[in-house]
């Protein structure tokens, strides 16, 4: 018979470890929701996760946006939604890349909790070990792509999501002036959260507030953001 009382404890143990406080939304405290974090518990056991998997790898929680802005076009040609303040640091950023001679394109931006509950299930029907999946996908509830403050990036001849990326002027460019414009690279090579190396995933984390110039820049290419409920049905958005 299996240990019932061992495995209930383990699922204590990651649902005590799921009410550490929750990963800044672009900066800004994001809202306490006892719910939010419930809804991951429950979402990594239906998946098979391992109990203490998050924490063991340090992820944190991230909350979806509480609103988003329409931010163009992805490079499928599907409406690309960010937060407000990512989104206009994005669009001073490609500018920015595109004076330098630069092309920049957005894979992917927003994607809701039930998108990358869905990905990962659609990988684990596919036959592929859930350890495999981890290593490039986080669970539903981690993902940066909730917050809508994170951006997948490529550029003309590298298909999306593609390791070829960090071999591009492009990537150059980025790991030199991405942080002018708020912009962190959140897994690179060797990253202790278990996540393989990423170069085309930027977090907005604000921009340095010792750049006035830019400052002023992007609250200038601020559109007036529309409110998008979290609940939403989402943009199919990332990875296929």
């Amino acid at each position: 018979m299996p240990n019932t009382g061992a495995h209930a404890m383990a699922w204590l143990a990651l649902a005590w470890m799921l009410w550490t406080p929750l990963a800044d939304a672009c900066g800004d405290p994001p809202p306490h929701s006892p719910q939010y974090r419930q809804r991951a518990v429950h979402a990594a056991a239906r998946l098979g996760a391992t109990p203490g998997y998050a924490l063991a790898h340090g992820w944190s929680l991230q909350p979806e946006a509480p609103s988003l802005v329409q931010a163009g076009q992805d490079v499928y040609g599907r409406p690309l939604r960010l937060a407000p303040g990512a989104a206009a640091a994005m669009q001073a950023m490609l500018e920015a890349a595109a004076r330098d001679g630069i092309t920049l394109q957005a894979v992917s931006g927003f994607r809701s909790f039930g998108y990358q509950r869905r990905l990962v299930r659609r990988k684990l029907d596919r036959g592929l070990p859930l350890a495999s999946v981890l290593h490039v996908n986080t669970l539903p509830g981690f993902s940066e792509h909730h917050s809508g403050c994170t951006l997948d990036l490529t550029t003309p001849g590298v298909p999306p999501t593609d390791a070829a990326f960090a071999d591009t002027p492009a990537f150059a460019w980025l790991a030199r002036h991405a942080r002018r414009f708020g912009f962190e690279l959140s897994y690179p090579a060797g990253n202790a959260k278990g996540i393989a190396f990423e170069p085309w995933h930027w977090r907005y984390a604000g921009p340095s507030p010792s750049d006035d110039g830019l400052l002023a820049q992007m609250s200038s290419a601020h559109a007036s953001p529309v409110d998008v409920p979290i609940h939403t049905s989402p943009i199919t958005q990332g990875y296929p």
